[in-house]
């Protein structure tokens, strides 16, 4: 079977490089925005994130949403930087990016990371499904009652933000892809917090994406077009 290699960038000249480097028998390489970044994941269901940060601003809300969600928070990420700074290392490896490789760094390198952490993930996952009991996994893997969506349900207004926060989007890019000032965007965040009795934002975030909203057609990633 394939492996799932997402790749996260809009660099048009790495997705045909990175498409050249990995045997297309073995790997099917995907492509998706930073912004639409969750929905990516959740569409093609890949074996590994690759996310490319040299052309944009380094945004770690998508990865944050990511480590939140129930199922999908063993997904391996690689990060590939042009900065080798150790402060830059850090706060990236701090954020829940599983290796940094940053250029330059050798092919034959890149491929064993690759490998080493496809086959950790796919170890983690079998002892997981070996060893827990239906009641840990419950435990482990918890998923909001699909009442509680349809009970907290948010305005169309607040619609909009929750997609964006379901997306890993900052308070400030949500605001300036919705044309809305920072202190109505963080009224909407407030109100949905208080409806849904959370207590901060990482939890709505995860809220958000375990009901759907990170998956809506007019998803707030594409308002900006």
């Amino acid at each position: 079977m394939k492996r799932v290699l997402l790749l996260v960038t809009e660099d048009l000249e790495l997705i045909s490089g990175i498409s050249r480097w990995f045997d297309p028998e073995n790997y099917l390489i995907k492509c998706t925005t930073q912004a639409q970044a969750i929905e990516g994941v959740m569409r093609f269901g890949p074996n590994l994130v690759l996310w490319d940060s040299t052309q944009l601003p380094r945004d770690y809300g998508f990865l944050e949403a990511l480590r939140l969600h129930s199922q999908l928070g063993w997904l391996p990420v690689v990060l590939l930087s042009e900065s080798n700074a150790f402060k830059d290392r850090l706060k990236a490896l701090k954020s829940g990016v599983d290796v940094y490789l940053g250029r330059p760094f050798a092919l034959e390198e890149a491929f064993a990371v690759i490998e080493a952490l496809l086959a950790h993930a796919e170890r983690f996952r079998q002892h997981s499904n070996q060893t827990q009991t239906p009641r840990l996994q419950a435990v482990s893997r918890p998923r909001v009652a699909a009442a509680t969506c349809v009970l907290s349900a948010p305005t169309p207004s607040e619609k909009r933000v929750l997609q964006g926060v379901a997306q890993g989007q900052l308070n400030k890019q949500i605001a300036r892809l919705l044309n809305l000032s920072l202190r109505t965007v963080e009224s909407h965040i407030s109100n949905m917090l208080n409806k849904t009795g959370l207590s901060n934002r990482t939890q709505l975030a995860r809220w958000a994406v375990e009901c759907g909203y990170h998956q809506e057609q007019q998803a707030l990633s594409l308002v900006s077009r």
